[in-house]
């Protein structure tokens, strides 16, 4: 689900559209030593003494009922050493959508009209697919870190760019491979003019570093989920890191995202430390300014920006919303017309068919549903956030002022 995030939402959705009634949402965390079966039974215990409570028809509570004998049913078979860190399952009387997934959220198990989607907006940056070239002029390392682990390495030299990447000079002209060179120099004192020698070398070098940005280049596969970190020594082997972007492809170039000091021969376990670091780094300040970015819409009167519920939902009600931005912490309960969709902050009418506004947990998760719908982007803010939006849970870019 990183490649086509959106689009395996928009799938999922027009999916449970084509039923009515209630759907059970079920993120399950298996990682060790949690007992993922335990824990399922605990909350569908607990969820059983809210169904009786839910505004809803005996039909729908019997089906719900049978809905969670097969979530145990289907639980009871998962095998954990098979299995990915999260298993997610949307259900409903004929619809049944489930993802082996990643990422590690919290297990919760929900029950909405529609599927609960708020835990994978939230785990949506692990999704993100990073790429970490460590290089000097002699040896590269290249690690794609996803779901919180190294899914791929790969170890190059600077000898393997000849087989790679022809050469300007022949081998006629050149006399050879520089490791020829170099034991040729040595043999015979000496014998190729220096400027050549050092022609050569540079040349080598450049071909060794396109090596690197063309290997880069073939990683990317999603624009929107691959980003790009580049680490390499201080002193003079420091400007490999310098000397490489020159090289990077424009897609690569505009989606790297830092660099760090760092060699080869380094343990990936250190590297993958500072990239760490640099992930959060780089994901703090994107959020940053976000919200300097909406505070200051939201600040002009004429601006494209909105700050609360009522605000926001009515901008979701007129098709006005660009980006959706959510507090991912907040939990907010609200109002839903279960005919028309309509949302409310507040217990009242529905002005479309005038009928009474069912109550819901989650509004919060039914307005990122109507982004969705509406092609808007959703982002959740993780880190904290500028003190003038502690006051909000909810607020939103626009496409355009009414």
């Amino acid at each position: 689900m990183n490649k086509n995030f959106i689009a395996e939402l928009k799938e999922l959705r027009n999916e449970q559209k084509k039923e009515e009634g209630l759907v059970l949402s079920l993120f399950l965390n298996l990682s060790y030593p949690n007992d993922f079966r335990q824990e399922l039974n605990s909350l569908i215990h607990r969820k059983k003494k809210q169904l009786k409570e839910l505004d809803t028809s005996r039909e729908r509570k019997k089906t719900v009922e049978k809905l969670f004998d097969k979530l145990e049913g289907r639980v009871e078979k998962l095998n954990r050493a098979k299995e990915k860190k999260l298993f997610v399952c949307f259900c409903g009387s004929d619809f049944w959508k489930e993802y082996h997934l990643p990422i590690s959220v919290p297990s919760k198990l929900i029950i909405e009209p529609v599927p609960y989607i708020r835990p994978l907006y939230m785990g949506l940056e692990q999704f993100k697919r990073y790429h970490l070239v460590v290089s000097d002029q002699k040896e590269a390392k290249l690690l794609t870190y996803y779901g919180g682990e190294v899914q791929e390495k790969e170890n190059f030299s600077a000898s393997d760019a000849e087989d790679q990447v022809s050469l300007s000079y022949s081998d006629k002209e050149s006399g050879g491979s520089l490791k020829g060179q170099e034991k040729a120099t040595q043999r015979y004192g000496g014998s190729w003019p220096d400027s050549k020698v050092q022609h050569r070398i540079n040349d080598h070098r450049h071909h060794f570093l396109k090596m690197i940005a063309l290997k880069l280049f073939n990683k990317l596969q999603d624009k929107e989920m691959d980003r790009y970190l580049l680490a390499g020594p201080r002193g003079e082997e420091g400007k490999s890191v310098s000397r490489l972007k020159d090289h990077l492809h424009s897609y690569v170039e505009e989606r790297t995202i830092g660099s760090f000091e760092g060699e080869p021969e380094m343990p990936d376990s250190n590297l993958i430390d500072e990239l760490r670091k640099v992930i959060e780094d780089y994901e703090k300040s994107q959020e940053k300014k976000l919200l300097k970015h909406l505070l200051g819409e939201a600040r002009r009167s004429s601006g494209l920006g909105v700050l609360g519920m009522e605000e926001t939902l009515r901008a979701l009600r007129n098709a006005q919303v660009k980006t959706l931005v959510v507090k991912s912490d907040s939990e907010r309960s609200g109002w839903i017309c279960p005919e028309d969709y309509y949302l409310s902050a507040t217990q009242t009418n529905c002005p479309e068919c005038d009928g009474n506004l069912k109550v819901t947990e989650d509004i919060l998760g039914h307005m990122i549903w109507e982004a969705v719908d509406q092609r808007s982007e959703v982002r959740m803010i993780k880190t904290d956030p500028e003190d003038e939006f502690r006051e909000y849970d909810v607020g939103a870019l626009l496409r355009f002022r009414k």
